[in-house]
């Protein structure tokens, strides 16, 4: 026996999931509906019976302002998705025999503003009917009996995006708000949260941006993950006392929130809970609270006053992280670790007690804090992690306590107002070459006038003395092995500097754009230039490349506008790409290997015109046939005995 179901629709007969309209040809040879597949359901069987098996869409018709869906037989379940994003569908008369709606069974159905649901209906799935986005009332959905409708209340996603929502009413019976409820609600302004509700799930009211209060009640217990996050017009919230726990995201990015109350109930609050309200200025933490979780109060950039209770144990990770306007905190006696970039960007801190109870300080727990001058480290503390003080460009010295074992790279890199590296009080000697030896060791100290670097250090860190614009000269003791990549890049007052002959490497990019640059003694353990590592070193006039070298890298000495002449040593083997590019002071180029070195391209590229290559005599030949040495075929001559 066939059964029909009556539609009406903003454009015509409407595009069912899983149906595909037949051929022309006689009803007799339909056949049953394909399965389909969208992005929300792997297969959508839009009608089913009562065994849950397919039923055949015979046609699906429109004339006269309605829509005649004609099924093989008797429909009793509409299936998962089956009129999924069915945009144009304006309403539709649900037949008596149906049993159940499946999940998201008219979700997306941006045209429709109200349902009236069978009396045999008892069970809807989630999200059935999200995403009315011009329905402006949940009373539009007739639901048969109260248990029904509470059910849907309490299931998730039950009015997600209903973008012109307005007027709730949540039955006095509902228990819980179902994860993501009424999220991107955007024209909910208000709602009223009755006092049976024990839980709000996660991302209840997410996105509701125009919502400006709401109560909740005391029989709530808990506030899911990102039940509030985005509600960017929320100015204030009263979490009741039967609140113990604030979830992750709870009121995340609610930008205009300018207080909340935290009840004493409370134990644990999540992770990035109130991160992004911008507009938060005060906040009293409860004496229960023992775990604030990481980055829960991050880029609160208006908040000047909070109070952590002596039950909290732990700063998390990014737990303050760019609270710009925080000028002071106590942190209680009995937190053990300060996690990495728990207090980074508070750049209006100015000074901070760390308690002797404290036995760690994160990665860049400090870094970025311009205001600070001063700090204490007590001796509790065995670790401070990399970057722990960078950017800390108000800090000039600190003692590092007898009890610290180990140092990350770069902790007080970038204090742009120190003057000497003494000015670091190190507990021992072992720690100290440590630290000298790490990578970003005194990175962008731009006042640095004096370095002592001691005798035991076997290498210069990496980018270690970076951008020192004060720097004029250095001394590098003969125990050094190796000074790596950028550990003197851009120190452009630095005039001259002697490698000794201990020094084996000397990694890329080293002196590069040391500007002032005049004089520079290489060792003879060098052997090799790597790339740019004397690049852009505009005063350099005199260096003499050691008689070891084998290589020198690309763009070595590009653009060393002051260097009028340079000998190639013997047992060099490869000149790379822009050796020497835009050294256009050149006059003199000596090239002492007999085999000539394999050339790359443009090496000498915009020299001086008046320039010459001297080459050994009986070699010239070889040289002005050689790949790109020939391009100077005119300018070889022989090394004048």
């Amino acid at each position: 026996m066939y059964q029909t179901i009556e539609y009406t629709s903003i454009d015509g007969d409407i595009v069912i999931p899983g149906y595909i309209p037949p051929s022309p040809g006689p009803a007799s040879l339909l056949t049953a509906p394909l399965i389909a597949t969208n992005s929300n359901s792997d297969s959508i069987s839009p009608f089913l019976d009562a065994d849950g098996n397919n039923i055949e869409i015979v046609s699906n018709t429109y004339e006269n302002g309605k829509g005649i869906i004609k099924l093989q037989k008797e429909c009793k379940q509409i299936g998962n998705g089956a009129f999924y994003e069915c945009g144009s569908l304006a309403s539709i008369t649900i037949p008596n025999s149906v049993t159940s709606i499946g999940e998201r069974a008219f979700a997306g159905c941006i045209s429709l503003t109200g349902i009236t649901i069978p009396d045999k209906v008892t069970s809807i799935g989630a999200g059935a009917f999200a995403g009315w986005t011009g329905a402006a009332s949940t009373d539009n959905i007739i639901f048969p009996n109260e248990q029904l409708k509470i059910k849907y209340f309490e299931s998730n996603d039950a009015f997600n995006s209903w973008k012109s929502l307005t007027s709730v009413t949540i039955p006095d019976s509902v228990t819980s708000i179902g994860e993501g409820a009424f999220s991107y609600c955007n024209s909910l302004t208000g709602i009223t949260i009755p006092d049976s509700v024990t839980s709000i799930g996660d991302g209840a009211f997410e996105g509701c941006n125009s919502l400006t209060g709401i109560t909740i009640p005391d029989s709530v217990t808990s506030i899911g993950d990102g039940a509030f996050e985005g509600c960017n017009s929320l100015t204030g919230i009263t979490i009741p006392d039967s609140v113990t726990t604030i979830g992750n995201y709870a009121f995340q990015s609610c930008t205009s929130l300018t207080g909340i109350t935290i009840p004493d109930s409370v134990t644990t609050i999540g992770q990035y809970a109130f991160r992004y309200c911008t507009s938060l200025t005060g906040i009293t933490i409860p004496d229960k609270v023992t775990f604030i979780r990481d980055h829960a109060f991050s880029d609160c950039t208006k908040l000047n006053n909070i109070s952590i209770p002596n039950s909290v144990t732990e700063i998390d990770d990014g737990t303050f992280y760019n609270c710009s306007s925080l000028t002071g905190i106590t942190i209680p006696d009995k937190v053990t670790s300060i996690g990495d970039h728990a207090f980074r960007d508070c750049s209006s801190l100015t000074g901070i007690t760390i308690p002797d109870s404290v036995t760690s300080i994160g990665e860049g727990a400090f870094s970025g804090c311009t205001s600070l001058t001063g700090i204490a480290i007590p001796n509790s503390v065995t670790s401070i992690g990399e970057r722990a003080f960078r950017d800390c460009s108000s800090l000039t010295g600190i003692t590092i306590p007898e009890s610290v074992t180990s140092i990350g790279e770069g902790a007080f890199a970038g204090w742009t107002g120190a003057t000497s590296t003494d000015n670091i009080i190190f507990p021992n000697e072992q720690l100290k070459i440590k630290y000298f030896e790490g990578g970003y060791a005194f990175n962008n100290w731009k006042s640095l006038t004096s370095v002592t670097i001691p005798d035991s250090v076997t290498t210069i860190g990496i980018w270690a003395f970076y951008r020192c614009n004060s720097l004029t000269s250095i001394t590098i003791p003969n125990t050094v092995t190796s000074i790596n990549v950028y550990a003197f890049n851009s120190c452009n007052s630095l005039t001259g500097i002697t490698i000794p002959n201990s020094v084996t490497s000397i990694g890329k990019n080293a002196f590069e754009y040391c500007k002032a640059l005049a004089n520079a003694n290489l060792g003879n353990g060098i052997t090799s230039i790597k790339a740019r590592t004397f690049g852009v070193c505009n005063l350099l006039t005199n260096i003499a490349i050691p008689d070891n070298v084998t290589e020198i890298g690309n763009n070595a000495f590009e653009s060393c506008v002051a260097l009028t002449n340079i000998t190639i040593p013997s047992k060099v083997s490869n000149i790379s790409d822009n050796a020497f590019r835009f050294c256009n002071s050149m006059r003199s180029i000596t090239v002492l290997p007999t085999k000539p070195p394999v050339l790359g391209s443009q090496v000498f590229r915009d020299i001086s015109y008046e320039s010459v290559f001297y080459v050994p005599s009986g070699s010239v030949d070889a040289y002005k046939s050689a790949t790109n040495w020939s391009d100077y075929a005119k300018i070889i001559q022989p090394i004048p005995e």
